[in-house]
């Protein structure tokens, strides 16, 4: 029915669950201070509204809601033996916060 797992195939399955488990932690570990972030960016428009302002409110905004909806995604495309597209997966807060807040700024720093 099902081809028995290669060795490589085994090799990138490890690889997979030892990035995944510790991506989980340090993401873990960051997502409280990043909700601590998010929650005190309004006062980041203290002097008015700056572009400097908007990147910040839409880097902390983000953050969170990319950690959280990477780990899931990145945990079910393991669980789907996608192994090389869940590690990929947990890039989305390191690359698309920048952009939000990237964005943000370019938007609504007028």
């Amino acid at each position: 029915m099902s081809e028995p797992a290669t060795r490589g195939d085994r090799g990138q399955r490890r690889l997979a669950l030892v990035v995944l488990v510790v991506a989980s932690v340090i993401y873990g570990v960051s997502l409280p201070f990043a909700g601590l972030a998010a929650m005190m960016s309004p006062l980041a428009f203290g002097d008015g509204a700056t572009p400097a302002s908007w990147a910040f409110l839409g880097g902390a905004i983000s953050y969170p809601l990319l950690v959280i909806g990477s780990l899931v995604s990145a945990w079910v495309l393991y669980r789907r033996r996608r192994h090389r597209a869940s590690m990929i997966a947990l890039l989305a807060p390191i690359v698309g916060a920048p952009l939000c807040a990237g964005a943000a700024a370019l938007v609504l720093g007028r």
